[in-house]
């Protein structure tokens, strides 16, 4: 699992909560029966900037010196004992436009001979005997040999010529089905064994090694972000709190520039010299010559030094258009002591994506699953073969780059005939200019934002009621058998009612969406008989020791399909949220007929936990086995403080198995449960009243860059999962 991902998960989960409990200074703010509530079209703009810089030094040194006196296996003679080759056999037209054929063995000795006697001059005499034939043998193409010995003691490398075999031979006098030959017989490897004898000897042997690093790195990053939507804001400031988002629009501007410089020397030196009395392997001087030294004690050295700097500059710009829907709810949870131990958030992200499949085993569902990676998966059985994407991106950037490399590097092993050399000093240059655009951003869109002032009931509850409609909007249709698009004017619209009792501590959200009427004539037969599917992202995070069930039944990381109810409960049976997929919610209508939907809930994320706040305010972080969650919390009343907590976050897949391409019509509903008003309002007629914004606590920052960034985030994760 990512950690950072999962972090940032729960962190703008944990800022969308203060947004929400936070009275709403944005746009015309007022208040009914002590709850505020504000909405309007809003962008929302936030910008920053990030740098990074690191060096490194590294200075290390080490020298030994040893001496030697007593009998050692010096060697005294070699012999070939084998040897492998690589034959490659290239065959084609000489015109060049027919076919070609290649293959490539290894040989040995033995199975050289039996290659050449019996394979390859057959081939040459039938050739000559048969067609006109021409032949010639070069050696040239000098290839890097590696020369073993048969205890495995490595001898060295050295130099040697391949063998080349050009022949054209034609199948008549006037030239045509002319071939092209070309055999290459390349030595790879010689196989030798040593004789040795045992001599009384002296070694000294000096052994240094120079290791010097430095290097930095760089790196700065900049950003500019705005966000268009319809922004509600409903919140008594204490215990419930919730704000709805309906994407328009984004836009997001970026500057990174990233710099790195290292520059390194390294030496190797391991000097030997034996000397004998022996005048027999020993020169006037006594000392003894390299072919008689052992493998191992051949005096080598080994000194390469470098320089590399790269430069990389990009300027991008991020737009995307989108009908996704968004909406979170903070709340002080259902107990007698409202302390941050009863803390709950709830959130769910619906980017509005269809998924047009044939059922092909007739079960009323997209079967999918996790893989043992984590990815999510669709069982092949049901063949997706559209899906729709009321969306568009244009991702587009300028990239600059100038990398240098300067590297010199000497090998130097005089006993086994070693010397090589290589000087590599090169700039690359260069810029790219890249636009990655699906649909068109651009594009003008026409929606409606709606509001409907909010009455209080009999019950002393209260309700909301807002909405957005998308008119004509440009929806993508992938197919995934040709991959191609097509786009269709579609009606897309989301209506949500709020109810909410300050008394009882419970609030209700019922949300009506209407989707999928295809109006293109030719891509709608192409959609009979095909089922939909659509889903929505949940998340939840709370400080309390919660138990989870679905329909009834205690569930853990998973939740089984064909689920109708999911609920969150703490230890002592008090209910924190109800998730309602079946029942009355159970029922879609298409032109006036109705239908059950199938649901499929997928737990992609489930971790609980145990934190203990000492009685500072140091920030702490949630713990589990195989993840930390980076979160801040300080504990205001200062004393020590043991705190559960589970987060999880679940796929809902709702799934429509008649569709045909029409025109869709459903509303689940979502309950939360919060702490109630210790005292009960006496029932009063309704009171609206104005509150001056420049009265209300500040609106946390935090939401916009939320909404921007999870946006991306799905967009991305989707078109993923697309190409799976």
């Amino acid at each position: 699992m990512n950690k950072q991902k999962l972090t940032f998960l729960i962190l703008s989960l944990v800022i969308f909560s203060v947004v929400s409990l936070t009275p709403p200074s944005v746009g015309e703010t007022n208040e009914i029966n002590g709850i505020y509530y504000s909405h309007e079209v809003k962008t929302f703009s936030e910008s920053g900037s990030y740098s990074y810089f690191d060096y490194m030094i590294v200075d290390e040194e080490y020298k030994e010196t040893t001496m030697y006196t007593g009998p050692l296996d010096l060697v005294t003679g070699y012999e070939l004992v084998n040897a492998i080759y690589l034959i490659v056999d290239y065959r084609y037209y000489s015109w060049g436009n027919g076919s070609e054929s290649e293959f490539k063995i290894l040989v040995n000795n033995e199975t050289m001979v039996d290659y050449v006697n019996n394979k390859l001059m057959p081939r040459i005499w039938a050739r000559s005997a048969n067609y006109n034939v021409s032949l010639n043998v070069t050696s040239d193409l000098p290839n890097e040999v590696l020369f073993l010995s048969t205890e495995k003691e490595y001898l060295g490398q050295s130099f040697m010529n391949s063998t080349l075999i050009e022949f054209i031979d034609s199948v008549d006098e006037y030239g045509l089905f002319k071939f092209y030959h070309l055999i290459a017989i390349i030595p790879v490897a010689m196989f030798i064994q040593i004789t040795t004898e045992t001599f009384q000897v002296t070694v000294n042997s000096t052994f240094y090694a120079r290791n010097l690093i430095g290097g930095y790195v760089a790196y700065g990053f900049e950003y500019n972000a705005t966000m268009t939507g319809y922004n509600v804001i409903i919140t008594d400031g204490t215990n419930i709190g919730l704000n709805y988002f309906g994407c328009i629009k984004s836009n997001i501007e970026y500057a990174e520039v990233l710099k790195m410089e290292v520059g390194f020397f390294r030496f190797y030196l391991n000097n030997v010299t034996i000397t004998s009395d022996d005048p027999e392997f020993s020169d006037y001087g006594g000392n003894v010559p390299y072919n008689y030294y052992p493998r191992n004690m051949l005096p080598k050295l080994i000194a390469d030094q470098g320089h590399q700097s790269f430069e990389f500059t990009a300027y991008g710009r991020i737009q995307s258009r989108s009908t996704a829907q968004a909406v979170v709810q903070a709340f002080v949870s259902r107990s007698t002591n409202a302390t941050i131990d009863h803390f709950a958030v709830w959130g769910t992200l619906n980017p509005s994506r269809m998924i047009a499949y044939y059922d092909g085993n007739y079960n009323n569902q997209l079967d999918v699953y996790l893989d043992d990676s984590g990815d999510v998966k669709h069982d092949p059985i049901d063949w997706v073969k559209y899906i729709g994407f009321p969306e568009a991106h244009k991702n587009e950037y300028f990239v600059t780059y100038n990398i240098t490399n300067n590297y010199t590097s000497i090998v130097y092993a005089p006993g086994a005939g070693i010397y090589n050399n290589i000087n590599i000093n090169n700039t690359e240059v260069g810029e790219k200019y890249v636009v990655e655009e699906i649909g068109d951003v651009d594009a003008e869109i026409n929606y409606t934002p709606r509001w409907t002032d909010p009455v209080e009931n009999d019950d002393g509850s209260v309700t909301f009621s807002w909405g957005i409609d998308y008119n004509d909007y440009p929806v993508l249709w992938y197919n995934t058998s040709d991959t191609t698009v097509t786009t269709d004017p579609m009606d897309i619209s989301y209506d949500y009612t709020y109810t909410v009792n300050l008394d009882t501590g419970e609030a209700s959200l019922a949300t009506t969406s209407i989707f999928g009427g295809i109006t293109d004539t030719t891509l709608k037969n192409s959609m009979n008989d095909l089922s939909l599917a659509t889903y929505q992202v949940s998340e939840m995070l709370t400080v309390e020791d919660v138990t989870a069930k679905t329909d009834e039944e205690g569930i853990g990381s998973s939740v089984p399909a064909t689920t109708t109810e999911v609920s969150i409960e703490y230890s002592d049976d008090t209910a924190l949220i109800d998730i309602s997929l079946g029942g009355s919610k159970l029922e879609y209508s298409i032109d006036g007929s109705t239908y059950n939907t199938n649901t499929t809930v997928l737990n992609l994320v489930y971790l609980t936990g145990q934190k203990t706040f000492s009685n500072s305010t140091e920030i702490g972080e949630f713990e589990s086995e195989s993840d930390d969650i980076g979160q801040v919390m300080t504990d205001s009343e200062k004393q020590e403080t043991t705190l559960n907590w589970l987060y999880r976050k679940d796929l809902i897949i709702i799934n429509y198995p008649v569709w045909d391409g029409k025109e869709i019509t459903h509303d689940p509903e979502f309950k939360t449960y919060f702490e109630p008003n210790p005292q009960p309002t006496e029932q009063t007629e309704p009171t609206e009243t104005t509150v001056p914004t420049d009265t209300q606590p500040t609106n946390t920052p935090g939401f916009g860059a939320f909404i921007v960034i999870s946006t991306v985030f799905m967009t991305t994760f989707l078109f993923r999962k697309r190409k799976n």
